[in-house]
């Protein structure tokens, strides 16, 4: 279930597969649609690693709680994702 929610939500940003091993590790979109994903599914930091190209499961976790803290900085992006936030 978490592939499809990662489909769509690439959709939904204008993102495609390739922009998740293109862009950076921590890029803003992906700490965003990481912490729907997580919210929604509960999914570890190595799959995010692993799937979303997203670096160590360390930064991941830091990059998640960073995101939840400040939640208000990227609206936009939840908007998108049709997530309340």
């Amino acid at each position: 279930m978490a592939e499809v929610l990662l489909a769509k939500g690439l959709k939904r940003l204008g993102k495609t597969p390739q922009d998740l091993k293109r862009d950076r590790k921590l890029m803003p979109w992906k700490v965003v649609l990481a912490s729907c994903i997580k919210e929604q599914r509960g999914v570890t930091n190595r799959w995010f690693s692993q799937t979303m190209h997203m670096g160590t499961i360390y930064n991941i976790s830091r990059a998640l709680t960073e995101e939840r803290k400040q939640a208000n900085r990227r609206k936009g992006d939840w908007r998108k994702l049709q997530t309340t936030k």
